[in-house]
């Protein structure tokens, strides 16, 4: 215990007032009047003697109050777990901000970090304070200012690396506002970490004030090899009733050391499926495919596992997969046409994976009820179908959700009774023989027809060129989802019930 104003101690002293006057204090004699003394003998009488404490709990009492006044003014408070003894006695603050991210799990760095912080706590003395910061993309307090360092070293033993990356600002801000707090004439931060690139964005504007230093350790580790697993893509094919998946994990080879045999392993369910054993140049990619499996109408889960290496958190890819991520499409084409009349829009669809195209082409005069049974979309390649049962069938298709696109070729020719699908009329073809006319002057990105495109480096549609159209009126303007340069409409869309049809005028 300490006082702030140790000198009003003394009135300490001033105690022994109130003692010395109960003891010296004489009672006043009593006077009595009396007529006549003649009567009385006078007898010799000692009037003066020691006086004595009679009442000893109230004499305690007094004292007592006048000593914890004394005590009052003299404003005492206990150093044990404040900073200014520690200031009196020269001592000082750190703060150990321990980086965690997930780069810290590469090979033996994040021992090598626990070291190091448990290093800077064992050279405070008594009275230092210590508080320890752990920080990855943000920043949390893992054991707060205080001369008991026991608290910081559990915090140290107990941390764990963890998953996001890198971010000094957050960390260095909180070590501000803890040191400018402090009444310690000597304040540090100490940064742990392997001081990766991404950890600074340059907007972190963290500036220490005078008497505070900044002091980094950085932490490199032994140099070993590290393959990560960066995706699995997959392949599908119909099945029976089911899907036929095939997965391929693509992987990278972080480090300079060539890696061989590393074995690579997939696992459905919890059960292991199938396993490789393969090789990566420094600095290389590689890709495994693994062996067909079935994926039924349950969803599975599956795991891409690599055997461990020097960071362990990127040795293993989660994944789920589930059917129904097939898009049944049948290409109608005229009964007269040739045979690759629908050759290039069916390798266009055999490139998509996300989700997979499975087409079938027929002729228009195929086209029945049966054939439109199971399919997601339907696609009229310059043909139209026929009055009757065929054109009912095809209206019901669409009315149960159903997609149907036609695209007005130059031959085709549509009854009215089959037009009342359509978003509206369309005429004889035309060629376009102007180029700056030839090409999309507008295209609605937020339809889902084109979202696809919406995202940047996604692909130009304003650079292909059209040399023909069908003049095409719609009924609604609000139905137009793209048009050509000069305003004539190039998309149109129809709803129809739960489905859509769309009409490509050209």
């Amino acid at each position: 215990m300490a006082f702030l104003a140790p000198l009003l101690l003394l009135g300490l002293a001033a105690l022994a007032v109130p003692v010395l006057i109960h003891l010296t204090h004489r009672e006043r004699d009593q006077v009595i009047s009396f007529p006549s003394l003649m009567f009385l003998e006078r007898v010799p009488y000692r009037s003066t003697r020691r006086q004595k404490i009679r009442n000893w709990p109230l004499f305690l009492l007094r004292c007592a109050a006048f000593i914890l006044l004394i005590l009052a003014f003299a404003r005492p408070f206990f150093t044990d777990t404040t900073s200014l003894a520690g200031t009196l006695n020269g001592g000082r603050e750190i703060v150990v901000l321990l980086d965690r991210s997930y780069s810290m799990g590469y090979s033996d760095r994040w021992q090598q970090a626990q070291v190091a912080a448990r290093e800077e706590i064992d050279t405070l003395g008594p009275n230092d304070l210590a508080t320890l910061v752990l920080f990855e993309r943000s920043a949390e307090i893992g054991a707060r200012s205080s001369v008991n360092h026991d608290s910081v070293y559990t915090a140290i033993a107990r941390a764990e690396v963890g998953a996001n990356i890198t971010r000094f600002g957050p960390a260095l801000q909180l070590a501000k506002s803890i040191l400018e707090q402090s009444e310690f004439t000597e304040r540090e931060v100490v940064l742990i970490s392997d001081f990766q690139k991404n950890g600074w964005s340059g907007d972190e504007a963290v500036s220490f004030e005078e008497g505070i230093r900044l002091r980094p350790l950085p932490i490199d580790g032994t140099d070993a090899s590290n393959v990560t697993i960066t995706s699995v893509a997959f392949e599908r094919e119909p099945f029976s009733a089911a899907e036929q998946v095939t997965a391929m994990a693509r992987l990278v080879n972080q480090s300079d050391l060539n890696v061989t045999n590393l074995l690579v392993t997939l696992e459905l369910d919890g059960h292991e499926v199938a396993t490789q054993l393969i090789d990566i140049e420094a600095s290389g990619p590689a890709t495994v495919s693994f062996d067909p499996f079935i994926v039924g109408e349950d969803q599975l889960r599956g795991t891409v596992r690599i055997s461990d290496d020097a960071l362990l958190q990127d040795n293993m890819f989660h994944f789920t997969v589930s059917s129904g991520q097939l898009v049944s499409v049948l290409i109608v084409k005229p009964d007269a046409s040739t045979l690759d009349s629908s050759l290039y829009l069916e390798n266009a669809l055999a490139v998509g994976n996300t989700p997979t195209f499975v087409t079938e082409t027929i002729t228009v005069r195929d086209l029945n009820t049966d054939v439109l049974e199971g399919r997601s979309v339907v696609i009229l390649n310059d043909t139209a179908p026929f009055d009757g049962p065929t054109g009912n069938a095809l209206v019901n298709f669409v009315d149960a959700g159903g997609g149907l696109l036609a695209v007005l070729g130059e031959s085709v020719r549509w009854t009215p009774e089959a037009s009342d699908v359509l978003p509206g009329s369309f005429g004889a073809p035309t060629a376009r023989l102007s180029s700056r006319n030839n090409v999309l002057g507008y295209v609605d990105y937020s339809h889902p027809v084109f979202d696809v495109f919406n995202a940047p480096r996604s692909g130009d549609l304003s650079s292909a060129q059209f040399f023909q159209q069908r003049p095409f009126t719609v009924t609604n303007p609000e139905s137009v989802l793209a048009r050509f340069a000069d305003g004539s409409v190039a998309l149109a869309e129809r709803r129809i019930g739960q489905g859509h049809v769309l009409v490509w005028a050209s």
